[in-house]
C-alpha cells in the first residue's frame, strides 16, 4: 500500500474544513484577477484529493502537524 500524501491526509482528516479553504483561496485568487491561480485551485476542487500542488499543500500543512 503506497503511503498518502499530504493533501489526501489533510482531505482525509476533514474533508469539509479543506475544500472550505480550497474554496477561499480560490475567491480570493478571482479577487485579485488571478484567474489562472483560481482555475487551478478549481481544477484541484473538482478532484480532491488527488490533485497535489502548491495551493493544496498549503491548506494541507495548515491542518496537519508534520
Amino acid at each position: 500500500m503506497s503511503e498518502q500524501s499530504l493533501t489526501q491526509r489533510a482531505y482525509q482528516h476533514n474533508s469539509s474544513a479543506f475544500l472550505a479553504e480550497l474554496h477561499t483561496a480560490a475567491a480570493a485568487r478571482r479577487m485579485h484577477n488571478d484567474r489562472p491561480g483560481a482555475l487551478e485551485i478549481e481544477r484541484a476542487i473538482a478532484s480532491a484529493p488527488s490533485i497535489e500542488n502548491e495551493w493544496t499543500i498549503a491548506v494541507a500543512r495548515r491542518f496537519l502537524v508534520e
